[in-house]
């Protein structure tokens, strides 16, 4: 009687077991959507986070790799920043959303690992969270901190908007009220000034409307590269042991779709002719830098722009020798929010929900990119 039953119920756990190595295949096989990142790039490899029903997050945010292992930050109500091995197996989850005194009470909007050592920014509360393997040190909101002579006050900083963590050194990414603002800024692990900030030359007078805005988007040993929302300009550093060296400015190209203000729109007659909404409006209409990384040879980016009253633009442009060689509309805005570029290198992710995957594609640039 027992054996009566017996191979069905063989037969359906093989069916089972035959469905989810499927599956599992399934998402190897999934193909980047036709799209303008697929038209110029092609998948050099790709990883597929294993997530749990509980850390499964509806967008990825920023990624960190560190040697043999991958902290993810996403959207998730409950754990919002996982680590994995370098094969994307799940490892654990760090700390979790709450109110507790080792949980981010603020959402967590970017991450940076070196060594032994994450650091957690929540941009909107200017609120720094440190770990040590991965075990909670300390956190620190980032306002009147004092160094000797050295004192960065709330007014100076807006908003913290990126971070780095090189050499046990944190570097912050911030926009200030420009003429006074610091916009970059290097703590050690105490989260104390080192030798001092940054505050970068004024490119155009009417950046003075809203406080200028800073990402980091690429951490490479001892080097990385940074960029302002307006107008054209990025820059590329070197990290040293207490400050940063050799600040090299590129703003020798511009794309050509990328609107530059009007030159006759000075700074004195915005202030005196229109009222703070309006204001606002004619900052919207600049055009922005979305982000942009060093790869090889190229800088790769994303630049939006706006037009009063209409909808937003994305462009995708590619500098190599000086040279715009790329510079095309993205038909579907949305594909840029599944595109991550982290460590010199974009990667693109595509879920697979019914099995708690993500799949992130490193991209490279195909070789048939020419100069326009």
């Amino acid at each position: 009687m027992k054996f009566k039953y017996f191979l069905p119920i063989f037969f359906l756990i093989l069916i089972n077991y035959s469905c989810k190595e499927h599956k599992v295949k399934e998402i190897n096989e999934i193909n980047v959507k036709k799209s303008l990142i697929n038209k110029y790039f092609k998948k050099a490899d790709s990883i597929i986070l294993k997530y749990k029903k509980s850390n499964y997050p509806k967008l990825i945010r920023d990624i960190s790799f560190n040697n043999d292992y991958i902290y993810v930050l996403g959207i998730n109500e409950k754990f919002p920043i996982v680590k994995f091995d370098i094969s994307g197996k799940f490892i654990k989850n760090i700390s979790r959303k709450g109110n507790g005194p080792n949980e981010f009470n603020f959402n967590p909007s970017k991450i940076a690992s070196d060594k032994d050592l994450l650091v957690v920014l929540s941009s909107n509360f200017n609120m720094l969270y440190l770990f040590k393997n991965d075990n909670f040190v300390k956190k620190f909101q980032f306002f009147n901190i004092k160094n000797n002579s050295n004192t960065i006050k709330r007014k100076d900083i807006l908003r913290t908007k990126d971070v780095a963590l090189i050499n046990n050194q944190i570097i912050l990414f911030c926009s200030g009220f420009h003429f006074t603002g610091k916009h970059i800024v290097v703590l050690d692990t105490n989260f104390t000034i080192k030798k001092g900030y940054i505050n970068l030359p004024d490119n155009n007078s009417l950046t003075a409307l809203i406080p200028m805005s800073f990402w980091a988007v690429q951490e490479n040993n001892d080097f990385f590269i940074s960029h302002i929302q307006y107008p054209f300009v990025f820059y590329t550093f070197k990290v040293g042991n207490d400050s940063i060296l050799n600040i090299n400015e590129i703003n020798n190209v511009i794309p050509k779709n990328y609107k530059l203000i009007d030159e006759n729109l000075t700074l004195e007659h915005v202030l005196k002719k229109y009222d703070n909404n309006k204001r606002l409006k004619i900052y919207e209409s600049f055009s922005k830098i979305w982000f942009v990384i060093k790869n090889e040879n190229y800088y790769i980016g994303i630049y939006r722009t706006d037009e009063l009253g209409n909808k937003a633009n994305y462009y995708l442009f590619i500098i190599r020798n000086d040279k715009i060689i790329l510079d095309k509309k993205f038909s579907d805005v949305f594909e840029i929010m599944f595109i991550i570029p982290t460590n010199n290198t974009l990667y693109m992710q595509k879920f697979n929900k019914s099995n708690y995957f993500v799949k992130l594609y490193k991209l490279e640039i195909k070789k048939n990119v020419n100069p326009l």
